[in-house]
């Protein structure tokens, strides 16, 4: 595991503040399978399903009862096996192996999702209720500056927290959402990925289209244009239709997509150069980031800088230095991708990055580490004749299948799912890429 940036508050798990380059640290003995950066706190999660947290605790954010920060990661209690987390500014989301929801950390927005009424803190992990008339299961969360996103296992989505730039899809009239609420703007769409910038989001679909909502100020919704105070209904992103987007990412007011063919393309604010570009200047169209040799297999967004993980196992960087975020050994910013080295921990020459390594990022601190595989991970529920032949051969009355089918027909997500052909799942035509 390397890391590297801010270290300020003890969120590396280490005894170092600010790192300008990477440097290797065994933390702790056990596997990691996910890392998830807040502003200056850390989440571990284990392979056997543990959460280990570091760094800033004014806002009970570590799920830890004293509020004192701390450089060592200590385990989070009052949790199940957890399978996903996510950390926004000040507050913390995770997902048991059950698709329950947990939340601690800052709740002054309702950014927890935890009771009617918001609450300005709480600093041990709280289950989240998710309203539906059928269970569900939660495959994947994100969280903003100050809302939240949940990914059910049959493709819908629900948000919570601050609305102030209809970052919830929520449409207007909602300012802010102390409990989860269905994007029902979404119904029907077969979500894959949610990502959640400062104040916008993106979803990502089955067949590769990409929807938005939220602050675009900068451009960051890729749309072609600005709107100062938000964009509150979910639209999809016209100059991505085409591309076959594979991964999205969102950083405080920018964006970055990874397509199926390799290719990085960025939008938004660029003041810092956080999109790679060779300039200052904010993009309000997706445009390709040059420069990097080879295809590419990763992307992860800071707050104010990018990461970039090519598929030959090269890093690169650009944006925001000023906490040495970029790996350079200084803390000056760059305009474009510049090459990241990890040095032998035996001080060698050569870098020591491969496939099975994962990044992470957060406002300004980054991790790449050998990401464990977990069998707890649950993809979004699509019918296929793998499970057709399942349940075919199961005994009459099994109880696994019929929760199986109940769950598969649940959604009209799902459905949507099941009967996308594979060979037209990066074909799109102008129905499908209007405002919803």
């Amino acid at each position: 595991m390397f890391c590297w940036g801010d270290g300020s508050s003890g969120q590396f798990g280490l005894h170092f503040e600010n790192v300008s380059v990477p440097i290797a640290g065994n933390i702790f003995s056990d596997k990691v399978t996910e890392i998830a950066c807040g502003e200056q706190h850390t989440l571990f999660l284990t392979v056997d399903g543990r959460i280990l947290s570091c760094g800033r605790n004014s806002k009970g954010q570590l799920g830890r009862q004293r509020n004192r920060d701390s450089k060592l990661p200590a385990p989070v209690e009052g949790l199940g096996a957890v399978v996903s987390v996510a950390c926004g500014q000040d507050h913390s989301v995770a997902v048991c192996e059950s698709g329950q929801v947990y939340s601690w950390g800052a709740g002054g927005e309702g950014q927890l999702g935890i009771t009617p009424t918001t609450v300005s803190k709480v600093p041990r992990p709280r289950p989240v209720p998710i309203p539906s008339p059928l269970p569900i299961t939660v495959i994947q969360v994100a969280c903003g500056n100050s809302h939240s996103l949940a990914l059910t296992k049959g493709g819908q989505v629900f948000s919570w927290g601050l609305n102030s730039h209809g970052q919830l899809g929520l449409g207007k009239g909602v300012p802010l959402q102390p409990t989860p609420a269905l994007v029902r703007s979404l119904t029907g769409v077969p979500v894959t990925q949610v990502a959640a910038g400062g104040t916008h989001t993106l979803a990502l679909t089955l067949p590769g289209l990409v929807y938005c909502c939220g602050a675009n100020r900068a451009g960051q919704l890729g749309l072609n244009r600005v709107d100062e105070k938000g964009r509150f209904n979910i639209c999809a992103v016209p100059a991505l239709r085409v591309l076959g987007v594979s991964f999205i990412s969102c950083g405080e007011a920018h964006s970055a997509v990874l397509t199926k063919g390799g290719q990085v393309f960025t939008f938004g604010e660029g003041s810092r150069g956080q999109l790679g570009h060779n300039a200052s200047a904010n993009e309000l169209l997706p445009k390709l980031v040059e420069g990097m040799d080879g295809l590419v297999s990763q992307i992860a967004c800071g707050s104010h800088h990018t990461l970039v993980l090519g598929s030959s196992g090269q890093l690169w960087a650009f944006g925001s230095g000023v906490k040495g975020q970029l790996g350079t050994g200084n803390t000056e910013g760059c305009l474009r991708p510049t090459s990241v080295l990890l040095k032998r921990a035996s001080g060698g020459a050569g870098t020591v990055i491969h496939n099975d390594m994962k990044i992470s990022v957060g406002w300004n601190s980054n991790f790449i580490y050998t990401a464990e595989s977990s069998e707890r991970e649950q993809p979004i529920g699509r019918l296929d004749e793998a499970k057709l032949q399942k349940w075919l051969t199961m005994e009459q009355g099994n109880t696994e299948a019929q929760r199986e089918i109940s769950l598969m027909f649940s959604t009209s997500s799902s459905l949507v799912a099941s009967f996308t052909k594979a060979r037209d799942l990066f074909q799109t035509d102008q129905r499908t890429t209007s405002s919803i």
